[in-house]
């Protein structure tokens, strides 16, 4: 994303009107990011990630990204709705049943062309509706296997790579609208190691980072839908380990302390997935 984009993007976000903006910003962006990274098989737990055959059975997956998709709609409806002076859903309304299709397809050319952040956070809010017939359709299926979730996986992320405002991939780093450290021992100690050590840093603000994504994990219910759910957040925390462990590795002669962090989070990590979550999606 331009400097320019991320500047007017920062303005519009600054006078949105909304309550806890920060936190539904946080959980929107983490959730659009969290899907994205769903769809990578090498980001699950056996035996998904370990079958060298497409033909693994995937419907509770595919329930997950409907689930997930049924909730990004809802925040973002919600910032939608926080716009003043637009009407939305009387416009979607208008757009999907009133206009002739000459007149839908210079429309369409034009929402493509996201001249400003509410243009194209409607744009991220058409296309992720547009979904839900897919994977309604899905799951009334007697099966589903690997090629159809890769595929549906494919078109979500060039949904998000072709946002100009709401990509969250070229989004990814730290901002002080939506990563802000609220506790002040654990500010003042980011504060003075950044100072010495940027790594350090970067590290510390990681792993608080996480420590937010991880109480999404939470299961919402006690039903069994409810506790699958939760490996969305799994393999997002899973994703995001991987890059973190990468990063400490790298700077290990320099700063020793890194490595020996880096070895602890991967043994934890390849214990949690490879054999606490091993086939966590057939649970019953």
């Amino acid at each position: 994303m331009s400097r320019h984009r991320v500047e007017e993007r920062t303005r519009w976000y600054e006078s949105l009107p909304l309550e806890e903006k920060s936190a539904l910003f946080f959980e929107l962006e983490h959730t659009l990011l969290a899907l994205s990274r769903f769809f990578h098989l090498q980001n699950h737990p056996p035996p998904l990630r370990t079958q060298a055959s497409w033909d693994s059975e995937v419907k509770a997956e595919v329930q997950i990204v409907d689930t997930t998709l049924r909730r990004l709609i809802a925040l973002l409806e919600r910032v939608l709705q926080a716009i003043p002076g637009k009407d939305f859903f009387f416009q979607t309304y208008v757009e999907t049943q009133l206009l002739k299709d000459r007149e839908k397809e210079l429309l369409l050319t034009t929402r493509l062309q996201q001249n400003s952040p509410t243009e194209s956070l409607y744009l991220l809010f058409i296309g992720i509706k547009n979904f839900l017939p897919l994977t309604e359709s899905l799951l009334a299926l007697p099966s589903i296997k690997v090629p159809t979730f890769l595929s549906l996986g494919q078109q979500y992320i060039l949904t998000l790579v072709t946002n100009h405002y709401f990509n969250p991939i070229h989004l990814q780093g730290f901002t002080h609208l939506l990563d802000r450290v609220q506790n002040p021992v654990l500010k003042e100690v980011i504060q003075k190691v950044s100072e010495r050590k940027k790594d350090v840093g970067y590290t510390l603000l990681t792993l608080h980072r996480l420590s937010r994504i991880l109480r999404f994990a939470s299961p919402f219910g006690k039903d069994p839908q409810s506790l699958l759910q939760t490996l969305l957040w799994f393999t997002y925390i899973q994703s995001e380990l991987h890059h973190l462990i990468q990063f400490m590795e790298e700077r290990k002669e320099a700063l020793p302390v890194l490595d020996t962090l880096a070895f602890q989070l991967s043994l934890d990590s390849r214990k949690v997935f490879l054999q606490i979550l091993r086939g966590f999606t057939s649970i019953e």
